[in-house]
């Protein structure tokens, strides 16, 4: 039997072990907490739930099982994306830790990348000022405001951890009008009617995604550079918001 998957290697022993590549996205940063893993055939499996126990056991035991039901195992993986936060304490602690371990286990690339930059990914080239906004500790909220312009999005403040009771006082703090982007927000009333949110949400599969369209080597990646960035580490306090125009 020929077995042509579109690649130079197609037909071939050595292709169809080529094919079996698997790609590994994890999320544990924001609820729906997900893994996910795509194949090099672009076929696709993921879980997500809620939940804040248990999750070191099961987090490995799903990918485990993932690559299993894509007809192949974890020595396939060829790639890992890993939100490192800020978010959850646990769940990054616990993300950022098996997406090491399995990175450095297999010598795989290992891609991280920000919570809020990655859920405003779909907004670069628009114009205007974007308030990224997640949960934080407790009563507690993540934000960071963007300026989206012609061509990409770029940082207009640091990330700030806030009182969710002072939202509304930021929110009325611009000048301007602004773009709520909310990710792993459960209560949406603490928005008021005056203001645009979209809401959002972490996608295992795109951040599988991106570990396959990379093409870093394997020996190029420093596995101790990717650190978690916990919700208690951003900046506290009152906001500065400025703008620029391009």
């Amino acid at each position: 039997m020929i077995l042509d998957y579109g690649n130079e290697k197609a037909g071939t022993w050595e292709g169809f072990l080529y094919n079996r590549a698997m790609y590994i996205g994890i999320n544990l940063a924001i609820q729906p907490f997900s893994v996910g893993v795509l194949s090099e055939q672009n076929e696709f499996m993921g879980v997500s739930w809620q939940v804040k126990t248990g999750l070191s056991e099961q987090v490995m035991q799903e990918i485990v099982n993932l690559c299993d039901r894509l007809g192949g195992s974890v020595q396939d993986i060829k790639g890992i994306t890993v939100i490192h936060g800020p978010g959850s304490y646990t769940g990054l602690r616990i993300g950022v830790t098996t997406a090491k371990s399995l990175a450095q286990t297999l010598s795989c690339p290992l891609y991280s990348l920000g919570t809020l930059s990655f859920l405003l990914r779909s907004y670069r080239g628009m114009q205007g000022l974007i308030l990224g906004v997640i949960p934080g500790r407790r009563t507690e909220l993540n934000i960071q405001l963007f300026g989206g312009y012609q061509g990409g999005i770029r940082e207009v403040s640091e990330l700030f951890s806030i009182k969710t009771s002072a939202l509304t006082r930021v929110l009325s703090g611009f000048k301007e009008p602004v773009m709520v982007v909310a990710g792993g927000i459960e209560d949406m009333s603490i928005f008021n009617d005056e203001v645009s949110v979209v809401p959002v949400s972490l996608s295992s599969y795109e951040l599988a995604l991106y570990a396959r369209s990379q093409e870093t080597e394997a020996g190029s990646v420093k596995f101790n550079d990717v650190l978690p960035l916990y919700s208690h580490e951003p900046v506290t306090g009152s906001v500065n918001v400025t703008s620029r125009k391009e």
